[in-house]
């Protein structure tokens, strides 16, 4: 049985998968958690569809043992073109096949630049689908990349929102392409310290966003992303272990 991401002593470092094939994953998994890695994400979306099937991904989220698995299903990558119902779909057939953490985007079923919808409708589809997800024995996270820089107020309203439709774990990916924006994000986390309830997965893009991947387990964050292949802005494995294990704030 697998671990769960709740109630963790200490952040997760999690080794971020994004092959299109299957094996390579495989291989880049077992080489991530000899590096350190303590637990799996995968973009589900960025594997061929062809591996969205019970048999490959029972056979993905199994080589990882007993490590457990944060599985995200988006709408770029493979998921471009896919209905939000062939997401959530995808989504349930993670929580099926072994997933333990399921990515549940905070604009699913309303589509919005910031990636959180308040469409009465699509709200309460959402919280179906997280009640599905928790029916068959799955923790939730929802999550909302922003595409853009905003004030750490509304970013906290828009956690809060997704704390409140019943995930476990509220995400939400901001951006600090400027010094002012950097500050702004550090900023961030001791606001959603103080007010969110659940844990949290906050970090930024842009040209400055380094600082809050590397210390976001320590700033609050319950998770630290660590990158698998050459793509990508999170720091590799090894360098977040450090981060997490061994340096010293003063």
């Amino acid at each position: 049985m697998k671990k769960s991401f709740l109630n963790a002593e200490k952040p997760w470092l999690t080794a971020f998968l994004v092959e299109p094939e299957l094996e390579e994953n495989i291989r880049l998994m077992k080489q991530a958690i000899s590096e350190g890695a303590d637990s799996i994400g995968i973009e589900i979306t960025r594997i061929k569809p062809e591996y969205w099937n019970e048999k490959d991904l029972t056979t993905l989220f199994s080589a990882a043992g007993d490590l457990p698995i944060y599985s995200c299903c988006y709408r770029w990558g493979f998921g471009e073109g896919k209905t939000d119902e062939e997401i959530a779909e995808l989504s349930l057939l993670c929580a099926k096949c072994g997933s333990t953490l399921i990515d549940v985007m905070g604009d699913l079923y309303h589509s919005e630049p910031w990636q959180l919808t308040y469409n009465e409708e699509a709200v309460e589809k959402q919280k179906a689908l997280i009640k599905q997800i928790h029916d068959l024995g799955c923790e939730v996270l929802m999550s909302a990349h922003n595409g853009g820089f905003f004030e750490k107020e509304q970013i906290c309203a828009w956690m809060k929102a997704e704390e409140e439709r019943g995930a476990d774990v509220a995400k939400d990916i901001g951006l600090s392409d400027t010094e002012e924006q950097l500050l702004s994000a550090l900023e961030t986390f001791k606001l959603l310290n103080k007010e969110l309830h659940i844990p949290y997965l906050f970090m930024t893009g842009g040209k400055y966003c380094y600082l809050t991947r590397e210390l976001c387990g320590r700033l609050g964050g319950f998770m630290y992303l660590g990158k698998t292949s050459k793509e990508g802005v999170q720091p590799d494995v090894k360098t977040l272990k450090y981060m997490r294990d061994e340096l010293t704030l003063r």
